[in-house]
């Protein structure tokens, strides 16, 4: 018997947290220590307790890019569309990581794609804006919305060109991105190319 079974025989309240709120199966996460993962979710231990920040053990496996870990608490049921305190859910915190795997984990376990943090900001806006092209195509490819935008009204579009991304920028041209939309500037994404010196991307037009 390992030292998690015999804690449990023992009676040992594995939801006790720390001053942060993070319990047993947030440190085994943040470790990433799977089996300790797998043995902590077949116990009666809370999987989508969040701790002081709304952080979920699923949010911080797919933070850190741990599909392994992402798809043990998804077939153990852990709820998918859990939004931290800033409202960040675990698909947007993977579309941020670049692990197309976790993302698509979470969409096979019904994670909603479009809903925004406190930012305005998107799975699919999260994806462009840390150039993960494998996670952008992806969720356009399961309907995520090419035109919307931040509390800043800038489109996937206008971040992508921004950060010379221009492979998406053609993707998203591809699934007919709006070209005209204005930022809260007023840019549109053309105004956007030219400020940045982003010549390929003017060429797209």
């Amino acid at each position: 018997m390992d030292i998690i079974d015999l804690l449990h025989t023992e009676n040992v309240d594995v939801s006790s947290a720390d001053k942060e709120g993070k319990d047993a199966p947030h440190v085994a996460v943040t470790s990433g220590a799977a089996r300790i993962v797998k043995q902590l979710s077949d116990t009666s231990a809370d999987i989508d307790a969040a701790d002081r920040c709304g952080w979920t053990p699923l949010a911080i496996a797919a933070e850190c890019g741990l599909h392994d870990i992402a798809l043990i608490l998804l077939q153990k049921k852990a709820d998918a569309n859990v939004k931290s305190a800033n409202g960040n859910t675990a698909l947007r915190c993977a579309a941020g990581s670049g692990c197309a795997w976790t993302c698509l984990f979470l969409l096979m376990y019904g994670a909603a794609i479009d809903p925004k943090n406190c930012y305005g900001a998107t799975s699919l806006l999260m994806a462009v804006t840390h150039r993960s092209a494998d996670e952008f195509k992806l969720l356009v490819d399961e309907g995520a919305n090419v035109d919307t935008n931040d509390h800043g009204k800038r489109t996937s579009l206008h971040l992508t060109i921004k950060n010379r991304a221009n492979d998406i920028v053609e993707m998203l041209l591809d699934h007919g991105a709006y070209l005209r939309l204005k930022d809260k500037r007023g840019f549109t994404p053309l105004m956007v190319a030219a400020q940045a010196e982003n010549i390929p991307a003017i060429s797209c037009y």
